[in-house]
């Protein structure tokens, strides 16, 4: 449930932020790295024979997107 709920609630927060600022690229590039962090958990689930959770991937990824597009923008 945290897998999924936590991510959505970042999401939804960069979404806001952006919404101010009217801009939309926290929230795009939050979204493409949820998407890169679930290819990752994915993939390492498929080529591993035990399973990780998918919390150490997910939340880690977005994160570093959106510290990136900070860094990025000079607003870090």
């Amino acid at each position: 449930m945290f897998s999924v709920a936590v991510p959505g609630l970042f999401l939804g927060f960069t979404y806001r932020f952006d919404k101010n600022k009217r801009t939309f690229s926290y929230t795009v590039f939050t979204g493409l790295s949820l998407i890169i962090g679930y290819i990752i958990w994915i993939a390492t689930t498929i080529f591993y024979t035990y399973s990780i959770p998918s919390s150490l991937v997910i939340y880690p990824s977005i994160l570093i997107g959106t510290l990136l597009v900070a860094l990025k923008r000079n607003e870090l």
